[in-house]
């Protein structure tokens, strides 16, 4: 999951596969922030470089999830942005739009 500014123009060319979220906590975890965000009822948390501009709780970003494993009991499934998924099917577009630890985007 990668949470990001509207106004971020690198996130640009993937904004239509974003929703918009909330952000409800923010919690210092030593080398970058744990966001907590509501998306549409939802609550998703994800880590922010302390690199990036700094973000308020209240604050309005946008959030696009690519992949995530879904656990109900001992059944495991993947589940992928289908957007995202048919413009770029091996992954390696949406690897350029993570943000690394280190403060870059990979590229």
């Amino acid at each position: 999951m990668e949470a990001f500014k509207s106004d971020n123009k690198r996130f640009q060319p993937i904004m239509d596969c974003s929703e918009e979220g909330v952000i409800t906590d923010i919690r210092f975890r030593g080398t970058s922030l744990e966001l907590t965000l509501d998306v549409g009822g939802v609550r998703l948390k994800t880590h922010r470089s302390l690199e990036r501009r700094d973000v308020v709780i209240g604050e309005h970003m946008r959030v696009v999830v690519y992949r995530l494993y879904a656990i109900d009991g001992d059944k495991v499934e993947l589940l992928q942005n289908s957007e995202i998924a048919e413009r770029d099917p091996d992954g390696t577009l949406f690897e350029t739009y993570q943000y690394s630890t280190d403060g870059y985007f990979s590229e």
